[in-house]
């Protein structure tokens, strides 16, 4: 990718089962932070902005002590060294790190404190009795070479929505003045005044986030996702029919992404995207991005392998989602990467949205003594480009298993590849049957409006009335630093109930990944007749289109939806979090403690020490 070295996002960490990672965090933020008034961070609302700790999103470590512990508060001038310990066994697959102090998260985070992490795979999958022991999907996505098998080409691809505003001054002495806006209320920065304090684009307040006047801040904002740091990026050394591995990271606060390629007009070259408004993006994608889509396929969702790969001409991101693409573009010429059109209900911000651009691919014609089959990408016979990508893209991978896959599973991996192209030798994570799960948890999110009190952002549970079909929130309050909402059992499986009251919220919840059991949707008044709900697992227009059984450790819940997941607790006992994903209104209150504890052996669970 074409780019001048940025500040706003953090370094690509790479690391490998087995390892211990050292990571010495010094903050050196500001002591005096109008901020944080007191010596305390744990309320509700944002607030000591210039105290932070670090999130390991998504890996399977301890929660506790040093390691991925999100309780901790390091204020400045205060250095903590955090050792996480990666087990042997960890899932290969791409996650990130980003702050994670509740009062500040959202605010740091979108100034571009979060950075990709990458757990790099090197077991292969072995014959285990009359069982495939499975292995990273690293081991069959290498490129053979003359004297070495090489991993294909990779592209960390880092969204993220960095909304800094220049402010009018306050009127008083630390006080903040109104956001700078141009006649369209497109936010603006005084160039004429560079060296001015108050003229500098930052983030420092949450009326850079959330919703005004009935707009989402961001939308009205007139600013750009940004890929790996940069606004409208090129990526380059992309050549056609070759086979690219692209690690996906929505590492934003405020926006939903759709994204999508599509092949560009030649006049992309002399009459370039301008900035413009939400309907001006929209009309410019038309009309310069108007080729046909590009298939994508994905292997893996929340650094999971999926049992299967899967075609799709777009992958919906929401704020803190991951998703690795098989990427191939059929022949040479401009693609255009573009966030397509959203519906209401499928959003963070409630509000549908058009398309914009995002950057461009520029791909670069096969090498002369290329494959004939990627020669013969651009000529479909008949095929639709789907199809003769997907039967590439097996080819490719069945080649790959037969010259790298051990003997003694390299005729099943095969067999799978061909059925479909299942990856049944690389899943980490057992499918969660029904006879396993011991238990249940339920959690509904809400936003509890009630003018001119501030709105209260609260997590409750779930209770079901068996006559109507439907779900009621009880119990629901904000975020107390001082009480443990959940207890669970070390060893322990549950089946999770999830819905949301208000709005759409992601659920993310740290250590123990889940395994999605269905997602459903009542069309009718009678709820309690089975017919009247909707499997939109099963309908490729939903945003769950093909969900059942996979694996991950973030999911968007529409209003109006209900989630059935699994989850095991394994190995790791402590306190953690579980919360909305939409960070402020993580940092607003919409948050639980959640502890994993020993069980007593009469089948219950031991006591143990609240931070």
């Amino acid at each position: 990718m074409t780019s001048k070295t940025v500040p706003y996002i953090g370094p690509v960490v790479e690391l490998y089962p087995g390892e211990t990672f050292r990571l010495s965090l010094n903050n050196k933020l500001p002591a005096d932070d109008p901020s944080c008034p007191g010596t305390s961070a744990d309320g509700n609302g944002g607030h000591c902005f210039n105290t932070t700790n670090m999130h390991t999103h998504g890996l399977w470590i301890s929660p506790a002590g040093n390691s991925d512990n999100v309780l901790l508060s390091i204020k400045p001038d205060v250095s903590f060294q955090y050792e996480y310990n990666i087990p042997v066994d960890h899932p290969a697959g791409t996650f990130w790190y980003h702050p994670h102090l509740h009062g500040s998260t959202a605010l740091q985070v979108s100034s571009g404190m979060a950075g990709p992490l990458v757990i790099r795979g090197t077991r292969y999958p072995r014959q285990q009795g009359d069982q495939v022991r499975s292995g990273d999907l690293d081991t069959l996505l290498l490129q053979p070479a003359p004297d070495s098998p090489q991993p294909i080409r990779e592209r960390i691809v880092v969204f993220q929505q960095i909304g800094y505003a220049c402010r009018q001054p306050g009127a008083g002495l630390g006080q903040l003045g109104p956001i700078l806006k141009d006649s369209e209320g497109n936010w603006i920065c005084n160039k004429e005044s560079p060296h001015d304090s108050e003229r500098i684009g930052q983030i420092e307040a949450y009326d850079q986030f959330g919703i005004s006047n009935g707009i989402s801040a961001w939308n009205a904002s007139g600013r750009y996702t940004s890929i790996n740091g940069v606004v409208m990026p090129t990526f380059t050394q992309v050549r056609a029919g070759d086979l690219e591995r692209w690690r996906l990271v929505h590492a934003g606060v405020r926006d939903s992404i759709n994204l999508q390629f599509r092949k560009a007009r030649a006049s992309v070259l002399t009459d370039p995207y301008q900035p413009a408004s939400l309907e001006d993006r929209t009309e410019q994608v038309d009309t310069q991005c108007d080729g046909a889509l590009i298939p994508q396929f994905s292997v893996a969702s929340d650094g999971l392998t999926r049992a299967q790969v899967a075609s799709q001409d777009r992958t919906i991101l929401q704020p803190g989602y991951r998703e690795d693409l098989l990427m191939t573009f059929p022949a040479a010429g401009i693609y255009c990467v573009i966030d397509a059109s959203l519906e209401a209900t499928q959003a963070v911000n409630g509000q549908a949205h058009g398309r914009e651009l995002l950057g461009y691919v520029q791909v670069l014609p096969p090498l002369a003594d290329a494959d004939n089959r990627v020669q013969a990408l651009a000529d479909l016979s008949g095929r639709s480009l789907t199809d003769a990508l997907r039967s590439w893209v097996q080819d490719w991978l069945v080649a790959s298993a037969l010259k790298f896959m051990p003997a003694d599973v390299r005729d099943s991996i095969v067999r799978d590849l061909e059925d479909q192209l299942k990856l049944s030798a690389f899943v980490d994570h057992k499918t969660i049957m029904q006879a396993e799960v011991t238990g249940s948890q339920t959690l509904g999110f809400n936003i509890a409006i009630s003018p001119p009190a501030p709105n209260r952002y609260e997590i409750g549970t779930l209770d079901y009335d068996a006559a109507t079909g439907t779900y009621s929130l009880q119990d629901a309050s904000p975020y107390s630093a001082t009480k443990v909402n959940r207890v669970l059992k070390l060893g322990g499986v549950d089946e999770w109930t999830l819905s949301t009251f208000f709005a759409g919220h992601p659920f993310h919840i740290h250590v123990n990944p889940f395994q999605v059991v269905s997602v459903q949707k009542c069309l009718s008044e009678n709820c309690a007749d089975p017919a009247s709900w909707q499997d939109l697992t099963a309908d490729p227009a939903s945003q769950y289109y093909g969900m059942t059984g996979r694996w991950r450790d973030t999911l968007f819940v529409e209003q109006g939806v209900v989630i059935k997941t699994r989850s095991r607790y394994e190995r790791y006992i402590g306190e953690f979090v579980l919360h909305c994903h939409i960070l402020d209104h993580e940092d607003e209150g919409m948050m639980q403690n959640v502890m994993v504890a020993l069980p007593d052996g009469k089948g219950a669970v031991s006591a143990m020490g609240h931070h």
